[in-house]
């Protein structure tokens, strides 16, 4: 019957510590197997205790007579292999199945497991499945994005994307001056944010329903903002008052880009444009479903996302002047670099 050589007392030492702060169990049971036959216990008996095999136990003795407590330790490439590995292993394209099935149901992962079940036969928990995707698969949890090209004409979109580029050039040789413009709502129902919080401590934002601060701003790849705030609702006839004030500012031609609403495309608003391309002053309307090209759609997502703290929506009041301090503090406290 073959036992453990006689154990000085720091090597007993090094094995009841490792029993008691190790974190892997299987180190945990062949450091115990070492003390128990230390004691007098037989090779049966601690298989027995450990709910293991006498060849196992016979094993890590002679490893540890060897190699001493680095011998009880699994090395790197070693040990049972897991469920993903064996599956991909007789399963070749199964991660190309994992990925088509991934990207008709990006939402439910549990859904992947039972059609992996149904259609391969193969059983994976929700666990196993979700490491691989992060660790294999580069896979990670993010907001799904919208996407409007599908919506676009490409001839329509092509042409004026390359006459937007031409008006870019003009203002970079500085023969026109180019504003981005759109409106924005502010309200007490806000975009709630990611943020770093202390466990049990979390920071809350109570919505309520009032009436939201609408902006019009016109804004300039040199970081030039001029901002319009109404506490009514955004029409034609606000839109064309904020853009007469805005042209009695102008030194030299300019144009406002702007998307496609509705208020920009009623009568009265057709014939402000008449009014106003006398004064030097013209409107370029973007391609429709194309809010990347407006450069004033990164400042309201910053403005929501990053720059309104959630202290600023203790009320009506804390949220308007955080907002109107925003847009007057642009350019100096708050910037956006645009290539």
């Amino acid at each position: 019957m073959k036992q453990v050589r006689p154990l000085i007392d720091s090597e007993i030492v090094t094995l009841q510590e490792a029993q008691k702060y190790s974190i892997k169990a299987h180190f945990r049971n062949r450091c115990s197997a070492i003390e128990l036959s230390n004691r007098g216990y037989s090779v049966p008996e601690i298989a027995r205790f450990l709910v293991t095999r006498d060849d196992t136990v016979y094993t890590w003795i002679k490893r540890w007579d060897t190699h001493g407590i680095c011998g009880l330790m699994i090395a790197p490439g070693r040990g049972l292999k897991s469920t993903m590995s064996n599956l991909l292993s007789t399963h070749e394209t199964l991660s190309e199945e994992i990925k088509k099935k991934l990207a008709a149901t990006p939402q439910k992962l549990s859904q992947v497991v039972v059609s992996l079940k149904k259609t391969l036969d193969i059983s994976i928990s929700y666990g196993q499945l979700k490491k691989f995707i992060k660790e294999q698969l580069a896979y990670t949890w993010r907001r799904l994005k919208k996407w409007l090209k599908p919506k676009q004409d490409p001839l329509v979109y092509e042409k004026l994307y390359q006459s937007l580029q031409k008006l870019i050039q003009l203002e970079e040789m500085n023969y026109i001056d180019l504003y981005y413009g759109d409106q924005s709502s502010f309200s007490m129902n806000p975009n709630v944010p990611y943020g770093w919080q202390e466990k049990g401590n979390y920071l809350k934002i109570v919505p309520s329903a009032t009436t939201p601060i609408n902006v019009f701003g016109l804004l300039s790849r040199n970081g030039q903002l001029e901002s319009y705030e109404c506490n009514s609702s955004m029409t034609s006839e606000v839109m064309i008052a904020f853009i007469d004030d805005f042209a009695k500012t102008r030194k030299q031609k300019t144009v406002i880009v702007l998307d496609n609403a509705p208020i920009h495309k009623s009568i009265a608003f057709s014939n402000a444009m008449q009014r106003w391309k006398k004064q030097d002053l013209e409107v370029f309307f973007l391609p429709t479903y194309s809010p990347h090209l407006n450069i004033i759609e990164t400042l309201w997502r910053k403005m929501k996302h990053e720059w309104l703290k959630p202290t600023d929506y203790l009320n009506c009041d804390t949220l308007k002047k955080a907002v109107i301090n925003i847009l007057k503090q642009y350019g100096i406290d708050f910037n956006i670099k645009f290539a």
